[in-house]
């Protein structure tokens, strides 16, 4: 299907646009989506501590706010593309002295 898209649009002017932005967000997409999510939840709950109402009583419940959720399910997605990456390709993993394995 990707490449009868490629092929359709290959046609247009449009095409000579799509393709090299594709290639450049291959593999970066789910950090975007991730840092889409966790961005604004953590605004929101900078956001709230610095409130007059807020402070140290919010921050002591924030793991119970829904902003709280939608931060660590940004950092979630961010974290499995990390580790599907890594067990991908281990020689790739900066963290290990295995070269070629």
């Amino acid at each position: 299907m990707g490449k009868a898209f490629a092929w359709f649009l290959s046609f247009t002017k449009l095409g000579k646009v799509v393709t090299p932005v594709q290639s450049f967000l291959s593999g970066k997409k789910a950090y975007i989506s991730g840092s889409a999510l966790a961005i604004p939840a953590l605004l929101t709950i900078i956001g709230k501590f610095s409130q007059d109402d807020g402070g140290l009583p919010y921050l002591m419940s924030v793991t119970t706010t829904p902003e709280w959720v939608i931060l660590m399910n940004g950092l979630g997605i961010m974290g499995l593309r990390a580790a599907i990456t890594k067990a991908a390709d281990p020689a790739q993993d900066p963290n290990t002295n295995v070269k070629g394995v």
